[in-house]
């Protein structure tokens, strides 16, 4: 029992979740996705609040697009919000 690791929720449950609007959504999405996001925002941005900021943007992003877009992949959804319009990218200095 002393190596039991919490499983993340499955993507498939966690957009029923948004799809649904359940806040909760955003919390298991930071759960799986945050360390993955996180790093595709250090690789554009510079500054750490920066960073946290753009992280907490593609949430709200992920938020907004459902219920109209159903991703089939969760990660790679999340990731296009990084290079898009209003996306991380467009932070640069």
């Amino acid at each position: 029992m002393g190596n039991m690791r919490i499983r993340a929720m499955e993507d498939e449950k966690i957009i029923d979740l948004y799809w649904n609007r359940d806040q909760g959504a955003i919390g298991h999405t930071a759960e799986k996705y945050g360390s993955y996001c996180g790093r595709i925002a250090k690789n554009i941005l510079l500054n750490k609040e920066d960073c946290e900021e753009c992280v907490n943007d593609t949430w709200l992003r992920a938020w907004n697009a459902m219920p109209d877009e159903r991703p089939a992949i969760l990660s790679a959804f999340l990731g296009v919000f990084f290079v898009g319009e209003g996306g991380c990218g467009s932070r640069r200095t």
